[in-house]
């Protein structure tokens, strides 16, 4: 499903640890005059980080919403669209949250 938009809701939008709205993040990168009017959910799993010991929420996709519904996208294709940089910015802030 990597570059492609999931029709229906995909597993690991059922099934998570935590979401966060990233409305501002997804606007900021894709569409920064806000024309489609789209919100953004980003769907958190935790994981062990055993190098440091410690556990960390890392983005296993995002769903974008609109009038029309709500595309689902994996991490890669959510990486494609938003950069890594911006992924990882949304996981600093997850992790800092908590």
């Amino acid at each position: 499903m990597s570059f492609l938009q999931a029709i229906e809701k995909p597993k690991w939008a059922t099934y998570h640890e935590r979401t966060t709205d990233i409305s501002d993040l997804w606007q900021q990168e894709t569409d920064p005059e806000n024309e489609f009017g789209e919100s953004c959910t980003a769907y958190f799993d935790k994981y062990e980080d055993r190098n440091q010991g410690i556990f960390v929420f890392a983005i296993t996709g995002i769903g974008v919403e609109d009038n029309g519904g709500t595309r689902f996208y994996d991490r890669e294709r959510a990486i494609d669209l938003l950069g890594l940089e911006a992924i990882w910015l949304a996981e600093k802030d997850e992790w800092e949250a908590i």
